[in-house]
């Protein structure tokens, strides 16, 4: 593994929903299944998941909540690990050239690559991508500063403690973010269950002065929000 990253999918109830999309996904942009990991949220789900996906794929036990796995999962990887977050109903990733929006058909480690280098070089703790696939709306440039990041696919670090989710962990510091070129379209979902993200860019913002949104090209599925 050239660069250095891993991929953490936080899933619940939906394995067969996973396997087909989000992973199936990955699969055709050339992942290194070494870097993957299912979390569950209890051990009779992680058995659920093992059956549907096979041996190929790793899971691990987590508890239940969207909230609660990515607070075990970024305390389960050692402190500094590069985690690249993603929901588990990730059908594509599109990217913009000019005013069109195709499917992007390169390899998940350049986007990681591109999202990470940037973000560091920033001095930032967390990057992201914009929301839906509509080349009206997005741009071939990198914003920084307090953004909106769509959970649904971000860059993040293990042992960060805006993901503590406890008291205390607002403490403001200096830094910065950025990101690249992808745009991510998902299934439909509800504006409620993009909440907690919005808090979790606010905690970072606060801690590290800025938080990197990519704006350009993402990802791609049936829905938009």
């Amino acid at each position: 593994m050239s660069f250095d990253y891993r991929i953490a999918i936080p899933s619940y109830d939906r394995p067969e929903a996973v396997r087909t999309k989000t992973l199936d996904m990955l699969d055709s942009l050339h992942v290194d299944r070494d870097r993957e990991v299912v979390v569950c949220a209890t051990p009779n789900e992680q058995e659920r998941y093992l059956a549907s996906l096979g041996n190929g794929w790793r899971t691990e036990v987590a508890s239940l909540g969207l909230v609660n796995a990515r607070e075990w999962y970024h305390g389960h990887f050692a402190e500094g690990t590069r985690i690249l977050n993603i929901d588990d109903d990730v059908e594509a990733i599109m990217v913009k050239h000019g005013k069109k929006v195709e499917r992007y058909e390169g390899c998940i480690d350049d986007i990681a690559e591109d999202g990470f280098s940037q973000c560091e070089a920033a001095r930032a703790r967390l990057w992201g991508i914009y929301p839906v696939d509509n080349g009206l709306f997005m741009n071939d440039q990198t914003v920084v500063g307090l953004r909106f990041i769509c959970g649904v696919f971000f860059g993040s670090y293990a042992g960060d403690p805006v993901f503590s989710h406890r008291r205390g962990s607002n403490t403001s510091a200096s830094g910065r973010a950025t990101c690249s070129k992808l745009f991510l379209v998902v299934s439909l979902r509800n504006w409620a269950a993009w909440r907690p993200d919005w808090f979790t860019e606010r905690r970072s913002y606060a801690r590290y002065a800025d938080a990197i949104r990519n704006w350009p090209p993402h990802t791609g599925s049936q829905g938009m929000f």
